[in-house]
C-alpha cells in the first residue's frame, strides 16, 4: 500500500513543473491544444545601414499582442505597438550621425510568451575630401594657379606640414577645424603660402590632413628661383671733396664687389661681399685735379655682373673776385657783400654740375652756391685774410642786429637742392653757410651715421629783408657765402 502512494505523488509533481515553464521566442509545443497561445516574429534580427530605413516584421499570433523598444532604441520607431492576431509591423530606423555602432531590442509579448527582435545599425561614414592633391609654386613664391585648397568634411580635422616644409611653407588656418553639427557636412578653404626660394635647387614638402581615420596628403613643390641682382643707383656723380656715399643691392644670391684698379687709390668700399640685399658705402678722397675722374665698382653674383659708375667732379680753379667789394657793419662784425664774380663759368661754380645752374635772376644778380665741404676746403680763398667764413656766433649776432638786412643779402636767390641738382629760387630769402658743424653739439648715436659725412649737418642762416633765422642742414646742399672780419 505504501509503494502505490509514492508513485502517485511523483506523477503529480511532474505535471505541476511542466505547466509553469515560460516559453520565450516559442509557440509552445502544445500542438494538441487548439486554444494554446502562439507567437512568432520574422525576421528575428534587423541589420540597418548608417542612413537608416524601414523594415517589415511579420507577427504571427492567435491572440492580442504588444511591442516595445528598449531605452537604447530612441532612434527607431514602430508603426504598431499592439495588435490582435497576425499582422505586419513597420520598423523605422533613423540616420546614424555618430561614428559608432548602435543597437536596440524590440520585445513582442502575447500572454506569457515573449519574442525579441534585435536591431543593429552601422556607424556614420567619416567624410573628408580635398579638391587638389598638389600645389606648385615658382621660385619667387607665386602659385601656378590658385593657392588654396577646398575641403569638405563632417568631422574635426587638422592640417600638418612635414618637417621638410615647415620652415618655408605656411598654412592657414593652422588650428584644428571642425565643430560640425551632428549630421551636417561643411566646407572650408585652406590657404598655402611659401617663401621665396634660393636659386640652388627646387624643394618640396607634404601637407597632411587628418580627420578621424581618414588621411589626405597634398604635395607642395617649389621651383628654384631665377638668380637676380640689382643696384641702386647704377651711376653717381659726386663732389670733388672727400665724402662717403651709399649704394644698395637687391638680389637672391651672394655677391662680391671690387673697384677697378685705376681708381682703387681714391675710391674704396666699406664691404666687398654680401648675401643679396645689402647697403654698401664707398668713400672717395678729394680730387686734386681740375678734371673729372671715374671709378667703376663691379658687383658679381653667380653669373650676373652689375656695375656702378662713379664720376667725381674736378676741383674748380678758384675765382677772381671783383675789386668793388663793399662792407657793412652789423653788431660787432664787419660783413662783406655777395661774393661776386663778373663772369659765370661752369668751373667757377663750386656746386654746379651743369652750366645752366650758374644763373642770373631777374634783378641781374649772379649767385654762386657752394656745398659746405668746398667752403671749408677753400675758406681762406673764398674769404681772404682778414676775412673768414662766419661761425654760428657770427650769424647769430647778425640775426639780432638791425632788421635792414638788404645790403648783406645782396639779393634773394634760395639754394641748390643736391637731390635734383637744381636751384630752388625764393623771392624773399637767401641761405648762407657758417663754419660751425651741428654734430659738434648734437653727437650721432649711431656709428654708421657718424661715419657717413653725407648725413652730417652744419649751421646756416636763412636771411630775408626783415627776417633772420638759424638752422642746421645737410652739408651737400648748395648755399651762398658771406665773409666777416
Amino acid at each position: 500500500m505504501k509503494a502505490k502512494t509514492w508513485i502517485w505523488l511523483l506523477a503529480a509533481a511532474a505535471t505541476v513543473v511542466c505547466h509553469s515553464c515560460d516559453m520565450t521566442n516559442s509557440d509552445d509545443d502544445n500542438d494538441d491544444d487548439p486554444n494554446a497561445t502562439t507567437l512568432t516574429v520574422e525576421p528575428a534580427a534587423i541589420s540597418a545601414g548608417a542612413t537608416g530605413g524601414t523594415y517589415s516584421l511579420a507577427v504571427t499570433c492567435n491572440t492580442a499582442w504588444t511591442a516595445s523598444i528598449d531605452d537604447g532604441g530612441a532612434w527607431s520607431y514602430l508603426s504598431e505597438q499592439s495588435g490582435n492576431n497576425s499582422s505586419d509591423v513597420i520598423v523605422t530606423v533613423a540616420n546614424n550621425t555618430d561614428f559608432g555602432h548602435r543597437s536596440a531590442s524590440i520585445t513582442f509579448s502575447a500572454g506569457t510568451l515573449t519574442y525579441v527582435v534585435s536591431v543593429d545599425q552601422a556607424p556614420c561614414d567619416p567624410l573628408f575630401t580635398v579638391d587638389k592633391n598638389s600645389l606648385s609654386f615658382d621660385g619667387f613664391g607665386v602659385c601656378e594657379g590658385e593657392n588654396f585648397l577646398y575641403v569638405e568634411y563632417n568631422m574635426e580635422w587638422t592640417a600638418t606640414l612635414d618637417a621638410g616644409s615647415a620652415g618655408w611653407c605656411r598654412v592657414w588656418p593652422s588650428e584644428p577645424r571642425g565643430s560640425v553639427p551632428s549630421g551636417s557636412t561643411m566646407t572650408d578653404y585652406v590657404y598655402v603660402e611659401v617663401d621665396e626660394n634660393s636659386p640652388v635647387a627646387a624643394r618640396s614638402g607634404t601637407l597632411t590632413f587628418s580627420a578621424g581615420t581618414v588621411s589626405r596628403a597634398v604635395l607642395i613643390t617649389q621651383a628654384a628661383a631665377i638668380p637676380y641682382m640689382e643696384l641702386s643707383p647704377t651711376s653717381m656723380t659726386v663732389a670733388s671733396v672727400a665724402s662717403r656715399y651709399r649704394v644698395t643691392t637687391a638680389g637672391n644670391v651672394p655677391w662680391t664687389a671690387a673697384v677697378n684698379s685705376e681708381a682703387a687709390g681714391w675710391c674704396s668700399l666699406s664691404i666687398n661681399s654680401g648675401t643679396g640685399r645689402d647697403t654698401v658705402y664707398f668713400d672717395v678722397t678729394t680730387n686734386p685735379d681740375n678734371a673729372i675722374r671715374t671709378a667703376t665698382i663691379r658687383f658679381t653674383a653667380d653669373t650676373l655682373v652689375r656695375t656702378l659708375t662713379v664720376v667725381q667732379n674736378g676741383t674748380p680753379p678758384l675765382p677772381t673776385y671783383a675789386s668793388s667789394t663793399m662792407t657793412w657793419v652789423y653788431g660787432l662784425s664787419v660783413w662783406s657783400d655777395a661774393i661776386h664774380i663778373p663772369e659765370c663759368n661752369k668751373t667757377d661754380f663750386a656746386f654746379s654740375r651743369t652750366e645752366s645752374q650758374c644763373r642770373s635772376f631777374s634783378w641781374g644778380w649772379t649767385f654762386y652756391y657752394y656745398n659746405w665741404p668746398y667752403v671749408i676746403q677753400h675758406q681762406h680763398t673764398l674769404c681772404p685774410a682778414p676775412w673768414r667764413v662766419p661761425t654760428y656766433g657770427d650769424l647769430n649776432g647778425l640775426r639780432n642786429a638791425t632788421p635792414n638786412l638788404r645790403p648783406i643779402l645782396g639779393d634773394y636767390g634760395g639754394y641748390i637742392d643736391p637731390e635734383t641738382n637744381t636751384a630752388k629760387f625764393y623771392s624773399t630769402m637767401a641761405h648762407f653757410w657758417s663754419s660751425t658743424k651741428a654734430e659738434d653739439q648734437w653727437p650721432f648715436s649711431d656709428e654708421a651715421d657718424a661715419a657717413n659725412t653725407a648725413l652730417q649737418l652744419t649751421y646756416y642762416m636763412e636771411l630775408g629783408i626783415e627776417y633772420a633765422g638759424m638752422g642746421a642742414y645737410d652739408k651737400s646742399y648748395g648755399f651762398r657765402v658771406r665773409c666777416v672780419r
